[in-house]
């Protein structure tokens, strides 16, 4: 199980840095079929494995399927409005296992609640990006991620719900890094 894991991970890594180089010189689909080749890889591991597959190489699956859909669809969907540019990929995708292991950890991402989307958004706000540029991007691939699941990962027995991304409390934690001054429902709170 653990070798699998490291295997997709370091095979993650890999298509990772064939997108990090500016002007990548790798044509799309050789990106494409090196992420397909890891996920295949990480589907015949799983395959093998007795139930229950630990959450972690179920998550790191997601995050290849979602990286696969990403490279393989030039155009958004009607349920995803996203760019897939290698560019806009290779963004999105920065960061996402880091998060995916220390903020989900040992849950699925398939049986996250509303709320644990939320607390999520807020715990890798607050763990990677320090400005509310940076803030407002991290919420941007959270929100990319869910949809993405929402749209193609959803079990007829545990639908991904609805996640409000707009709500108070993330706007919140944006704006905090943004400003030191206080927000007008925070001053009536510190009022009362």
């Amino acid at each position: 199980q653990h070798a699998s894991y490291l295997a997709a991970r370091e095979g993650l890594r890999g298509v990772q840095r064939m997108l990090e180089k500016k002007k990548s010189p790798y044509p799309r689909d050789v990106v494409h079929a090196s992420a397909r080749r890891v996920l295949m890889r990480l589907e015949v591991d799983l395959l093998t494995l007795s139930p229950p597959v630990p959450a972690q190489l179920v998550n790191i699956r997601l995050l290849l399927r979602w990286l696969e859909w990403q490279l393989q669809s030039l155009k958004s969907t009607g349920a995803l409005r996203q760019r897939n540019a290698l560019a806009s990929v290779a963004a999105r995708l920065s960061t996402m296992a880091t998060i995916v292991d220390a903020v989900v950890g040992d849950r699925e991402l398939l049986d996250l609640t509303e709320e644990d989307w939320i607390d999520v958004a807020l715990e890798a706000m607050a763990l990677i990006p320090r400005t509310y540029r940076s803030k407002k991007l991290m919420r941007a691939r959270l929100k990319a991620f869910h949809s993405y699941l929402r749209a193609h990962q959803s079990r007829p027995a545990a639908l991904v719900p609805p996640v409000n991304w707009t709500t108070r409390e993330l706007a919140v934690a944006s704006v905090m890094a943004a400003s030191p001054l206080l927000l007008p429902w925070e001053i009536e709170a510190v009022r009362s």
